[in-house]
């Protein structure tokens, strides 16, 4: 028998687990929980958390911040993107969806379906997608002043 000797892989400082996390996550449709559990026994696996050293432990509250926060980047990016090019041409589209709503009463919450008018813009000449709208209203008057709004 011939012993392998493991080293432990180098990996770059930058690395974000979390991030990959949600990459393999959003690509494999796997929950939060099960990612969070994955991910944190192959850095364990791999000898990066330690007992002395846990500080890349990944939870599943760890992940839906970072998910959180790579939304809202990804949205300031686009409207950083949007607002520096003209616009060609604006197309929109839009349809009345059934979309679950969360209400509060007193101290409790009760989630309904709602129908609830959605509106993507585009911009032609290279269909780049610029934002999704949901006015109040599915009147003219009502998409025109979201849509204005927007920019």
């Amino acid at each position: 028998m011939i012993a392998v000797k493991r080293s432990v892989p180098s990996f770059p400082r930058s690395l974000d687990a979390s991030f990959l996390c949600q990459v393999v996550r959003i690509y494999c449709r796997v929950s939060d929980r099960a990612v969070a559990a994955i991910a944190s026994s192959v850095l364990h696996d791999v000898g990066l958390i330690t007992s002395n050293n846990s500080d890349l432990v990944v939870d599943e509250n760890k992940l839906r911040r970072k998910k959180a926060k790579l939304r809202k980047d990804l949205k300031f990016q686009a409207l950083s993107e949007a607002q520096a090019l003209p616009l060609k041409g604006l197309y929109f589209d839009g349809r009345k969806d059934s979309t679950l709503i969360e209400e509060r009463v007193d101290t409790k919450g009760y989630t309904r379906k709602a129908k609830e008018e959605h509106l993507c813009l585009i911009e032609e000449l290279g269909s780049r997608y610029i934002t999704h709208l949901s006015p109040s209203f599915g009147t003219a008057k009502q998409i025109s002043a979201t849509t204005i709004g927007y920019f």
